[in-house]
């Protein structure tokens, strides 16, 4: 409380700027109403969906990575000697604020609809936990025994650089992957023909964080391999919104699409993305320089069979 009534203004600051911004900021243009909805309705399911999210984070580590890694740290981690006890209490009262900085630090995005997850770009959700998220973890892990402290730290930096290592590895795979994109379609002219292409992606096994590209990327894919803007790019989820002119305002130079008109000159293909077969292996080197195989079809986007 004392804290509070010397920094008043500190307190008052996040209001004070969301005020402004909500009133004088407002989003325009095609970012118009963006973050401008406001609902907790659906809390439960996206507390849901945060757990499950972390499950699926678990399961993906690499494990033989991070305990190598753990073991490693504990190894070179010296014993700490002269360190302070730290009381019960204030490992409590540390783990009470540590969660609730967690449920501040997550509102913001929840209210609006965004979900603090790792998949993906989610993870840009979860700006404001790191405080929250390091008091729980202080508070659980950090008893008075100098060993488990040492052993509490060896896991973290552990776990860490393990994650932080796969990570990277999976965006070299990533940008591996579309340059060999870049260079296969560019050696196939009958694309190069096409206006409005279908990706039927099944080396999704290869994108990093678990990511699905996104129209935009796949004509910033496109654009590099034929030098123009003349064509829209999607994956058969995307084909709905198109037909129902969800994407009409997308057909500019921001999105990579500035020479594609909605008109009876769009000539559509189906693309089907397949790596080599004796590259299937993900776990192989052969996974971190693919080379992949280019389905082409003619198809009438008003037939069902794409979406199947």
């Amino acid at each position: 409380m004392r804290f509070a009534r010397n920094n008043v203004a500190f307190i008052l600051c996040p209001l004070v700027y969301f005020t402004i911004k909500t009133n004088f900021f407002k989003p325009y243009g095609l970012y118009e109403g963006y973050n401008q909805s406001y609902n907790l309705d659906d809390l439960y399911f996206k507390i849901l969906w945060i757990l499950a999210d972390l499950k699926e984070f678990m399961l993906e580590i690499h494990w033989p990575t991070c305990i190598t890694l753990i073991v490693f740290t504990f190894l070179i981690t010296k014993p700490p000697r002269n360190m302070p006890h730290t009381r019960g209490t204030v490992r409590i009262s540390a783990f009470l604020i540590g969660n609730l900085a967690i449920i501040l630090g997550s509102f913001p995005y929840l209210i609006v609809g965004h979900v603090p997850v790792f998949k993906e770009w989610g993870s840009r959700h979860q700006l404001l936990l790191p405080l929250g998220v390091a008091l729980t973890i202080a508070a659980v892990f950090f008893s008075k025994n100098s060993g488990m402290r040492r052993l509490a730290f060896s896991v973290i930096i552990g776990s860490a650089l393990s994650y932080n290592i796969t990570t990277y590895i999976s965006y070299f795979i990533d940008w591996n992957k579309q340059k060999a994109l870049v260079a296969a379609l560019a050696r196939n002219p009958k694309i190069a023909k096409a206006t409005l292409v279908i990706i039927n992606d099944r080396t999704k096994y290869l994108n990093a964080r678990n990511r699905t590209y996104a129209f935009y990327e796949w004509n910033g894919i496109f654009e590099q391999a034929y030098g123009n803007q003349g064509r829209f790019v999607m994956e058969p989820s995307y084909l709905i919104a198109y037909q129902s002119g969800e994407y009409d305002d997308f057909f500019s130079a921001h999105y990579k699409a500035a020479g594609f008109a909605r008109n009876g000159n769009v000539s559509t293909l189906l693309v089907d993305i397949t790596q080599h077969k004796e590259e299937m292996c993900v776990n192989s080197c052969n996974s971190m320089f693919p080379q992949f195989v280019l389905g082409v079809q003619s198809i009438d986007i008003d037939t069902e069979a794409l979406l199947q």
